[in-house]
């Protein structure tokens, strides 16, 4: 029985190679790899090889970066029976019986073509988990436009516990204004009732900012799992508290670059999400996992945050009431880029030693 291997993810999306006994198949950058993707700058150029060895074929890893199979990256090998998926740099691929009549390619030969609606769908899937938002992870950079449309997805089908989420400021916001507008216009007794609503929602903030590291973590958190599943997320889900102290921290501490410098903020970025993908890492080693790719892509990173920098200005403009829609489409974003360039993370994270 032959079997082959075919790319599920990324501008390849749908090629195979036949895998046959006695070949050895490589994978990576190279132009000399059996399965080459040179497009993907996250390969190495010789990245892994699918070898047979007694009689069991296994993906033996040859990149210092590692290689990927359930969630977890190795260093070493790992077996291969047929409906097996492991990931090399953004690449995804799939261990499977070969068709009736496929032919093997000539050594260091380009892969087949692969067609269909499987090879359809895989393409439209990009390195993002197979839910809502389309977004190809395996390029250079951050797709900025994609992962802000995807983040404003969530958003309009999240749109209860997204808007409630950054409720309280937008109102405060909101409140704010009408006062010194009504106090401009000499209206009173208006203002004074405004100012007393406007001084309990003031308390609301202060509330609202001593749970935020806890609600922004759980936010995000269902974000991963309606881009995981495709299940929508409810209030109850923005008030889990297992994993408090971890969330709480990692937030609390990533948001706390932003405020004493931006530069770190920037590099702390990903730490929820990190954390959120591998609570046993904690908060410090989840921020340490940040760090790991944000100091290989601080310009994308930056870029990232400017652009959801700009979305705030609209949202702020729109009398403040805006921010209830961009502030969590904002969280979205950084989410969705976490999923999108997952594959990078560990590798960057196996690189500097930290364990995934």
């Amino acid at each position: 029985m032959n079997f082959q291997l075919r790319i599920v993810s990324g501008p390849r999306a749908g090629a195979t190679v036949l895998v046959t006994p006695g070949a050895v198949v490589s994978i990576g950058r190279g132009a000399d790899a059996t399965l080459s993707v040179p497009e993907d700058n996250t390969l190495s150029r010789a990245h892994a090889e699918v070898v047979q060895q007694g009689g069991q074929w296994v993906i033996v890893n040859k990149s210092q970066h590692g290689s990927f199979m359930n969630g977890e990256v190795f260093q070493d090998q790992r077996p291969l029976a047929p409906g097996v998926e492991f990931q090399v740099g953004a690449v995804r691929v799939v261990f499977e019986v070969a068709p009736a009549g496929a032919s093997a390619p000539s050594a260091g030969g380009a892969p087949q073509a692969g067609g269909g609606a499987g090879a359809a769908a895989a393409a439209a899937l990009g390195s993002l988990p197979a839910g809502p938002s389309s977004i190809d992870g395996s390029q250079p950079g951050i797709p900025l436009g994609d992962v802000v449309k995807g983040g404003l997805g969530v958003v309009k089908a999240n749109l209860v516990p997204s808007v409630l989420l950054f409720a309280v400021p937008a109102l405060a916001t909101l409140l704010s204004i009408a006062v010194q507008v009504l106090a401009a216009l000499d209206l009173r007794s208006v203002v004074g009732i405004l100012a007393l609503v406007s001084l309990g929602f003031s308390l609301l903030q202060l509330l609202w900012a001593l749970t935020m590291p806890l609600l922004g973590s759980n936010y995000m958190a269902g974000v991963k799992r309606y881009q995981e599943t495709g299940e929508r997320f409810g209030i109850g889900a923005l008030f889990d508290f297992e994993n408090f102290l971890g969330k709480y921290l990692t937030n609390f501490l990533s948001g706390l670059g932003f405020v004493c410098c931006c530069i770190p903020g920037i590099l702390f970025l990903f730490a929820v999400p990190v954390f959120l993908d591998n609570p046993a890492l904690g908060p410090v080693g989840a921020i340490k996992g940040s760090l790991a790719w944000t100091k290989r892509n601080l310009v994308p990173a930056i870029l990232l945050v400017a652009v959801i920098g700009v979305l705030n200005i609209v949202g702020g403009i729109l009398c403040g009431v805006g921010l209830a829609v961009t502030l969590p489409a904002s969280l979205a974003a950084v989410m969705l880029t976490f999923l999108a360039k997952k594959s990078e993370f560990l590798a960057a994270m196996a690189e500097d030693g930290i364990s995934a």
